[in-house]
């Protein structure tokens, strides 16, 4: 049981020790009994539940989306449909690269290096 705290001398010359271990026992049985007597109004709700029948402590639970929630869901569900790779992009390069025409102009290249040199020097 969590929160249980049983001293390691469980008697001296006063029976302290006893009475508090007698409390804490209590203490924890009360607490058991309050969790059972709250396990068993559920399951009488849930048996109620079962048979159709409506319990007046029983509500049903309900999330309402904002309309930026719900606008943020339909994108995101159009982005899910979206592929990873763009197919016919990859397939246009692999064929320039098997045909020894795939060119980069020298200025891209150079315009990349030097970006990443100022990136890496800001770092």
């Amino acid at each position: 049981m969590a929160g249980v705290n049983i001293p390691a001398i469980f008697v001296d010359s006063n029976n302290r020790e006893v009475s508090e271990v007698r409390e804490v026992f209590k203490m924890n049985v009360n607490q058991i009994k309050n969790v059972m007597k709250v396990y068993g109004e559920q399951t009488k709700t849930a048996k109620t539940a079962g048979t159709g029948k409506t319990s007046p402590t029983q509500k049903k639970d309900e999330v309402i989306l904002s309309p930026q929630a719900q606008e943020f869901g339909q994108v995101l569900q159009s982005i899910k449909g979206l592929p990873d790779v763009r197919e016919a992009k990859v397939a246009e390069l692999r064929q320039k690269i098997s045909d020894n025409t795939y060119q980069i102009p020298a200025k891209d290249v150079a315009e990349k290096m030097i970006s990443q040199a100022k990136a890496d020097r800001n770092r």
